[in-house]
């Protein structure tokens, strides 16, 4: 059991890079993006068919002028299990071409990744921290176990 606290915490790390890697690119697109605006064209279908039953969720897919006028695609990483977006919908988009990246512009578009990779990480890392102090109460170990009388 005793690696499963290691693990925990290789996990909560890995999560909490991850999402200062996606704190940076929302930053970067905030500097440095370009906003253009989105056309709604289509879904991207996912297939999920584990556990005996078919799941789709669909990926609404974008496409914007670039500043150069060229017609480029934006797939969503915001899926749900309906189809849930217009056609012709229009939404702001930020995008940059040095880090190949876009997003939509809002709170949630830039810093969704962000936000749902730090609470991961703070599960993860909870649920170690209430193992150990689980394992000190147990075998007696403790601040007020160590004093003397």
């Amino acid at each position: 059991m005793k690696y499963l606290d290691y693990f925990l915490i290789i996990i909560s790390i890995a999560f909490f890079c991850g999402a200062y890697y996606e704190y940076g690119i929302s930053s970067e697109l905030i500097k440095n993006g370009v906003e253009a605006e989105a056309t709604f064209v289509d879904y991207k279908v996912s297939v999920d068919r584990s556990k005996g039953k078919e799941k789709k969720s669909y990926y609404p897919i974008y496409e914007y002028l670039d500043d150069s006028n060229n017609v480029l695609e934006y797939v969503s990483n915001e899926g749900s299990s309906s189809m849930n977006v217009d056609i012709v919908s229009k939404v702001n988009l930020l995008y940059s071409k040095e880090i190949n990246q876009a997003r939509i512009n809002t709170t949630w578009g830039l810093y969704s990744l962000t936000s749902i990779e730090i609470f991961i990480g703070l599960i993860s890392i909870s649920v170690m921290l209430f193992r150990v102090s689980r394992k000190n109460t147990q075998f007696n170990i403790g601040p007020n176990k160590m004093k003397r009388t």
